[in-house]
């Protein structure tokens, strides 16, 4: 029978509080500002940047849900962050909302996406890595959450990408598998409230 370090369940408890204190303030500091937001565009970068810092996520986007033509609803793609790519500059464009595709899945099944190598994706989903190609980038994990309104309609879709290690990694094409994480159940569930 083994017998562990003295204190180390302590230290291991103390790591776990530590955690999830920090979440919880992340998550109030999230609800004040919604409480008193009047800028679209500036909510949805607080929003990504506080949920990339809660996963520790490189980077991150988000699309909303055009509904103006009901036949031919659209994700429009307003934001994105990434650490690893820091000059990274986006223009707003839209994209069909497709089933295949991830934002489209998400959009249209109001269901979250927790992909642990985008390049193996689930039956029927497609990752578009053309991204990755233009800029030099690996995408590997990938937690996609439907926002919803207060009616529990989509309204957008918020996209987390490659969960580091260590929020202090620059990550590459060649160290990217090495130095991310798949995604975890409960931040799944603590982003999805969150996106709703």
């Amino acid at each position: 029978m083994s017998q562990s370090a003295p204190g180390a369940g302590v230290a291991a408890w103390d790591l776990e509080t530590e955690q999830r204190v920090d979440v919880l303030e992340h998550l109030l500091a999230i609800g004040t500002v919604l409480s008193g937001a009047q800028d679209l565009d500036s909510l949805l970068r607080f929003i990504l940047e506080k949920s990339r810092e809660i996963t520790k996520s490189d980077a991150g986007s988000v699309f909303l849900v055009d509904r103006s033509d009901p036949a031919q609803p659209q994700l429009v793609f307003k934001i994105a962050q990434n650490d690893s790519l820091a000059a990274l500059r986006v223009q707003e464009t839209r994209l069909a909302m497709r089933a295949d595709s991830l934002a489209g899945c998400a959009a249209l099944t109001g269901k979250a996406l927790n992909i642990p190598d985008v390049y193996h994706p689930p039956p029927g989903i497609a990752f578009n890595s053309e991204f990755d190609r233009l800029h030099g980038y690996r995408t590997v994990s990938m937690l996609v959450l439907p926002m919803l309104n207060q009616q529990r309609e989509v309204i957008g879709v918020l996209q987390l990408i490659n969960r580091k290690k260590s929020s202090r990694l620059r990550l590459t094409p060649e160290n990217a598998v090495e130095y991310t994480h798949p995604y975890s159940p409960q931040e799944a569930r603590i982003l999805m409230s969150l996106a709703s």
